[in-house]
Order: C-alpha cells, then sequence, then structure tokens
C-alpha cells in the first residue's frame, strides 16, 4: 500500500518538444560542437538536441495520462521548418539556432498545446514562444560563425521527461504524436 501511494504522489519534470532525426540531429551536433569552440562554451549533447514546444516544469506523475490525452487531441500536419539563424544570449551565456522565418503549423501547434494546457489550469502556458534550439552553454562570447541553413522536416511531437541527477539531465520520451501524412 505504501509504494502505491508513493508512486502516486511521486513528481518528474516534463515537456513538450521536437526531436529531430538521425540525419538533422548530426547537422546540428556538428554546428554545436563548432558553435562550442567559437564561443567558449560547452556544447549540448547531441541526443538532447531539440526544440522546446511547451515547458510544464514539475507535474505528479498521475497526470501523465492527462498531458498525454491533451496532446493527442491536437490536429497536426507535417511542415518544415528552416534554422538560419545564430543567436547568442549574454546574459545566460546560451548560443542558439532559430529560424529567421517561424511556420504557420508550428505557431498553430505552440498555440495549441498553450490552451489545451492553460483551460486545465497548467501555468507557463502562453509565454511568448521564441522557436530555437539550444547548442551551447555558459558561452563567453558571440561566436564568428554563419550557419548554414539546416532545414527540418517535421512529423510529429513529444512529451518528454526530465530526470536530473548530479551529472545533468537525461531525457526520455513519454509519448509521441506523429502527424498524418
Amino acid at each position: 500500500m505504501k509504494n502505491f501511494e508513493t508512486q502516486q504522489q511521486s513528481t518528474l519534470r516534463v515537456f513538450y518538444a521536437l526531436w529531430p532525426g538521425d540525419d538533422v540531429r548530426h547537422k546540428l551536433a556538428v554546428l554545436a560542437r563548432e558553435v562550442g569552440k567559437q564561443s567558449g562554451g560547452r556544447m549540448v549533447n547531441p541526443e538532447k538536441l531539440h526544440l522546446t514546444l511547451a515547458f510544464i516544469g514539475t507535474v505528479r506523475s498521475v497526470e501523465l495520462d492527462c498531458l498525454v490525452k491533451l496532446a493527442a487531441e491536437l490536429p497536426q500536419q507535417s511542415f518544415l521548418l528552416t534554422f538560419d539563424r545564430l543567436g547568442y544570449w549574454p546574459n545566460n551565456g546560451i548560443v542558439w539556432l532559430g529560424c529567421r522565418q517561424s511556420s504557420q503549423q508550428l505557431e498553430q501547434l505552440v498555440e495549441g498545446l498553450n490552451q489545451a494546457l492553460g483551460r486545465r489550469g497548467y501555468r507557463g502556458a502562453g509565454r511568448k514562444f521564441s522557436p530555437h534550439i539550444t547548442l551551447a552553454r555558459r558561452a563567453n562570447r558571440r561566436p564568428r560563425l554563419k550557419a548554414e541553413p539546416i532545414e527540418w522536416p517535421i512529423t510529429g511531437f513529444s512529451l518528454i521527461k526530465s530526470d536530473l541527477s548530479p551529472n545533468g539531465s537525461a531525457y526520455s520520451m513519454v509519448a509521441q504524436w506523429l502527424a498524418e501524412q
């Protein structure tokens, strides 16, 4: 009985994200490695490269079913994103890759997630969305590099669990939704 109560009360950190396929991940990793060298920062582990759609934060494990169901109700379609803008946030030492021009489908997906989360009382829904992929952390200067455009075909999104440890965070997929082809 005690074990069941502990499971009911356990918490996890979760977020919705786009996860690249192997080809896009490889291109992002090559860029992240160069960006890390040029910026004096620490490149993001290639397995952690992603685009966050909505950060939910800490939830009770029993809430996962609700988060899975609300995402499953969202209509979605495949689309293409072109990442062609390298940026640097000196206040937190982040070097990132973004899109000069977002897509209507991406904006609709994020808006749909935020509205569904807001209706269910999750805070943070509705924050200004700035599509970007973090390439390096703890950077102390802007890299002098022009990023070649990376095209990323978006075919779905995921709910991700983040486990924090002294060695950093580890991500695992809770659920995935694929766009209709």
